[in-house]
């Protein structure tokens, strides 16, 4: 499978984006099962993605990154 990388609107704060990454992928396999994996790798792209953009531990919601994902 190809995962791509999505760039962030702005680098703020890249510690925990690894982390962030695999708490997504954790989280995306609870959605989606392991049928799934290009999405679990997608939605934890996306995590990682959008942990970049902010300060701290990433606090936002599932909904929010399916929202992202579905402009992608």
């Amino acid at each position: 499978l190809h995962i791509p990388s999505f760039p962030p609107n702005e680098i703020v704060d890249p510690i925990g984006a690894g982390d962030s990454y695999m708490a997504g992928f954790l989280r995306a396999l609870d959605i989606y099962g392991h049928d799934s994996l290009k999405e679990v790798g997608y939605f934890a792209a996306m995590v990682s993605t959008k942990s970049l953009e902010t300060h701290g531990p990433f606090n936002q919601s599932t909904d929010d990154v399916l929202q992202s994902l579905s402009s992608i």
